[in-house]
């Protein structure tokens, strides 16, 4: 009888023991629906070509002493007034080829504040194509021109606040974007030409020729923070105001509930 017991000890063992090696399966994302929701809304309304001339064209007045006083420079007429371009001109093109495969969406907070409103904070990646403009200015004379090609890489981290409220079609859900960050995580040159000259640089070379470029990138999306803020919120609002809107106030709670739960 202890001969049989002792086997039967060890055959059970044996089973135990491939079932105990094997990986514990992945926990499953609580975010995975509502990013999976946002994406799919933002996506539709994701510009496929985005153009800023914001960084072209500053120009001062003609200073009254000049080095090269001879030289011919380019005189612009500002409000009846002689100026001449000075500084970093840049304008830039950005593209999205692919949204499904270029935007992703991470949720990473959905809380409850209150009965009827809820905190959300996000981080989204934006893969561009961009195609940058740029001129370097010095009391009309015209020292660089170039246009640079790059791929890039943007994280927007948003804050918003979302609130509840009943309508004539039931409960919609009212958006107020707190903050809105902009960050450059990743800029990769792929080619610059030199406008004047026609040579045209790629490679190693581009990424020498572009560092420059890649601060003034930086400044442009830091200037652009507030702008998107507001068109961030006005954007939401109106898809979360549309019953069929992948945002309509039913799909995003349900999605978000394993996000409140986890929070709870």
């Amino acid at each position: 009888m202890r001969i049989m017991t002792s086997s039967a000890f060890l055959f059970l063992l044996g089973l135990a023991a491939p079932l105990a090696a094997q990986p514990m399966p992945p926990e499953e994302d609580p975010a995975a629906e509502i990013n999976k929701l946002i994406h799919k809304a933002v996506a539709v309304r994701l510009p496929r070509v985005t153009e800023d001339d914001s960084g072209w064209g500053r120009t001062i007045p003609l200073p009254d002493k000049l080095k090269l006083p001879r030289a011919r420079r380019t005189v612009i007429e500002v409000n009846g007034k002689p100026e001449v371009p000075d500084g970093t001109w840049i304008k830039t093109r950005l593209s999205v080829g692919d949204p499904d495969r270029d935007l992703t969406i991470r949720v990473r907070t959905f809380k409850r504040l209150s009965p009827t409103s809820y905190r959300m904070t996000l981080d989204a990646d934006v893969a561009f194509r961009s195609e940058a403009d740029t001129q370097r200015w010095r009391n009309g004379l015209l020292f660089a021109d170039a246009t640079v090609g790059a791929d890039m890489l943007v994280r927007v981290f948003l804050d918003c606040e979302v609130v509840g409220k009943l309508g004539a079609t039931g409960v919609r859900l009212e958006p107020d974007v707190k903050d809105l960050t902009l960050t450059l995580k990743e800029y990769t040159p792929h080619r610059v030409k030199l406008n004047r000259t026609g040579l045209t640089f790629e490679g190693d070379a581009a990424e020498g020729l572009s560092d420059l470029l890649k601060g003034r990138v930086e400044e442009q999306l830091r200037a652009k923070e507030a702008e998107l803020r507001k068109h961030a919120s006005e954007s939401l609002a109106a898809a979360m105001k549309d019953s069929k809107n992948p945002l309509n106030a039913a799909a995003m709670l349900k999605a978000a509930a394993p996000l409140m739960k986890k929070a709870d």
